[in-house]
């Protein structure tokens, strides 16, 4: 991928958190913050609209009425992407042959899961769809996938009433929305940390993936608080402040390349 469309899409997930946390955004607020031509801004809200993601207004845009605070898969995936790639990369070394892996849903699961063509004789479980069909065509992995309703433009399946409470998974690896060290790893949908909890309370070691830009930021639902994760794997572009205050917890932080 082009340097500059990975600008690209890091702005419109940019425009995504403004418009979650301010409901809208203007042309000139984007170029201020962006360093950008209000006609790459405009163009950047065109693509956003096409993907029926927002409603431009005159000078700027708002979300769409359907639309929650949650950032569809098919931006999320592609922002932040070279981080996620290296946090894949140092997670795939706490996994050995052999082990029950859990996946959850997300763009870092996902990293992670186009990771595990290397590793022998693995049993998965996961919740997301795009993940699933990845390994099942890669690997000759053993994989269990949660029946349900698939969640559109999320391509996760919801309902708790179909995760089996008799199975153990070695280690299970999610991610969130956002992390803070007083409410721990967040989303925005409660039915999915319900979901996410089921399968962590089955699971003998929890470990984290979260990229430098979920750091210090908390969304309505809780998945697990910080004492109950056993390891959190974050990029090196980490704040040393927050670092730092990481390390006071028993929790174990490992950085990327």
């Amino acid at each position: 991928m082009a340097r500059n469309s990975i600008f690209q899409e890091e702005r419109k997930l940019e425009v995504l958190k403004v418009l979650r946390d301010k409901k809208r955004i203007d042309v000139l607020e984007m170029c201020q913050k962006f360093d950008i031509s209000p006609s790459t801004a405009r163009n950047d809200l065109k693509e956003l609209e096409n993907e029926d993601i927002i409603k431009r207004t005159h000078g700027g845009a708002i979300l769409k009425d359907h639309m929650d605070t949650e950032i569809p898969s098919t931006e999320n995936e592609k922002a932040m992407i070279n981080e996620k790639n290296a946090i894949a990369k140092k997670a795939l070394d706490l996994i050995n042959d052999g082990e029950t892996i859990g996946i959850s849903t997300g763009s870092s699961g996902y990293a992670l899961a186009k990771k595990l063509v290397s590793k022998k004789n693995l049993t998965i479980i996961t919740n997301d769809v795009k993940t699933a069909c990845f390994l099942e065509q890669n690997t000759d992995f053993m994989i269990f996938i949660v029946g349900g309703i698939i969640r559109n433009k999320f391509h996760y399946i919801m309902n708790n009433a179909n995760i089996p409470e008799n199975i153990s998974i070695n280690k299970f690896f999610f991610s969130c929305n956002g992390f803070s060290v007083e409410n721990g790893a967040t989303i925005s949908d409660m039915m999915l940390a319900d979901n996410e909890r089921i399968f962590l309370n089955l699971s003998q070691k929890r470990i984290l993936l979260c990229d430098n830009s979920k750091m210090g930021i908390t969304h309505f639902a809780q998945i697990l608080p910080i004492d109950k994760i056993n390891t959190i794997v974050t990029d090196k572009k980490i704040s040393k402040k927050y670092l730092e205050q990481l390390k006071m917890f028993k929790s174990q932080v490992i950085i990327s390349d």
